[in-house]
């Protein structure tokens, strides 16, 4: 009987060619559809590397000359940045809030992208790395965790003369050795910076793949030297 069966089968195989085609359009069909959803699940469960409970933006602007409300430089003389330091201040003053940090390009589910190839010498290849400018309180605000290994405080690696990096950015620039304290150039840059920390690994949202990340300092003149042309200048609080 299965000797038949395949008999008939052999024989009818001109127009069996074409189911056998179609099934495997249909499966290589489904199999595409099915890694796919497979892919964007596990993505969007994996760990983002920040956590946002009970954080507020802050967004800031200025107002243009002519503008209704617009106060001139006689009437109030200081600068935009002296008055979001101001605010800044105020903010952290507040006895409900735990902790206070700005950022460019650094807020979460941010769609700007801003990058910078870092290298681990002058003749090096470059390891791009998505970049953030921040304040040291940054981490602490949003709760992100230091690399295993490291067992300092991640806003005390981060300064005017130190960048703070994701691990997997540490691991392309100093495979197999331990990222902090050296040194890594900027692209088109000869003044090195200081590893001065090393987080986990981050994500911008839970749509996006891991990537390489690097945070510059931003202090207070730093955000007294920005003038109103580059605001919006987004802050965050936790409180």
């Amino acid at each position: 009987m299965v000797k038949h069966i395949f008999k008939m089968i052999w024989n009818q195989r001109k127009s069996n060619s074409w189911l056998l085609g179609e099934l495997l359009l249909v499966f290589v069909c489904l199999w595409y559809i099915v890694d796919y959803f497979l892919v964007v699940l596990y993505t969007f469960n994996a760990p983002v590397g920040f956590d946002l409970s009970h954080t507020y933006r802050f967004l800031f602007n200025a107002r243009e000359e002519g503008a209704k409300g617009y106060v001139t430089m006689e009437e109030h003389p200081a600068t935009v940045g002296d008055d979001l330091w101001e605010a800044i201040d105020r903010i952290r003053r507040m006895p409900e809030v735990e902790t206070v940090s700005f950022s460019r390009f650094g807020i979460p589910y941010n769609t700007m992208d801003n990058y910078i190839s870092l290298r681990a010498d002058t003749l090096s290849e470059g390891v791009a790395c998505r970049l953030y400018y921040v304040s040291p309180s940054y981490f602490e605000l949003y709760r992100i965790c230091p690399a295993s290994g490291y067992k300092g405080e991640l806003k005390d690696g981060l300064s005017d003369r130190a960048i703070v990096i994701t691990e997997d950015a540490a691991a392309k620039l100093f495979p197999g050795e331990n990222a902090v304290s050296k040194r890594v150039y900027l692209q088109n840059g000869n003044d090195p910076l200081e590893i001065g920390a090393v987080t986990r690994t981050g994500r911008g949202s839970e749509f996006e793949r891991v990537r390489q990340q690097a945070y510059l300092y931003q202090g207070e003149s730093d955000v007294k030297a920005f003038p109103g042309e580059m605001l919006p200048w987004r802050k965050s609080r936790c409180g």
